[in-house]
């Protein structure tokens, strides 16, 4: 069963994999379950929420959490299985879950990204995730 922090990585439109974090609760809602892209920091990517080395096993640098959609996005349970099913969705020994307390500075962080859609939002808020 997959769970709020619960991490593995999906490829982009160029096939280089990404690891990608279950920030909503799916056990209050496996229809809609919202992942975000931890990207390198740089490149005119938004700071809302700065992951340094350490923060998590996969991460060697300073990274981002990306909540524009795509790459993030909302997605089943369902959805979720079949790419994993597909081989799409991997995991490995770096796709352990992140630690209570950055899943909740990643949940803070989307109220002040200026990408991060409404509904996804409305969906955090629903949740009591964030304020």
């Amino acid at each position: 069963m997959i769970k709020a922090g619960d991490t593995f990585f999906l490829p982009d439109h160029n096939g280089v994999r990404h690891l990608y974090v279950v920030l909503s609760d799916p056990e209050q809602s496996s229809d809609q379950i919202f992942i975000a892209m931890i990207s390198t920091r740089g490149d005119g990517k938004e700071e809302c929420c700065i992951l340094r080395a350490g923060d998590h096993p996969f991460l060697r640098h300073d990274s981002v959490v990306v909540y524009r959609m795509p790459p993030a996005r909302p997605v089943s349970l369902a959805q979720l299985k079949l790419l994993e099913a597909d081989g799409i969705l991997s995991q490995n020994k770096n796709t352990v879950p992140v630690a209570p307390l950055l899943l909740e500075r990643m949940r803070r962080s989307s109220a002040e990204s200026r990408q991060l859609e409404d509904r996804v939002d409305q969906l955090l808020f629903r949740q009591g995730l964030v304020e």
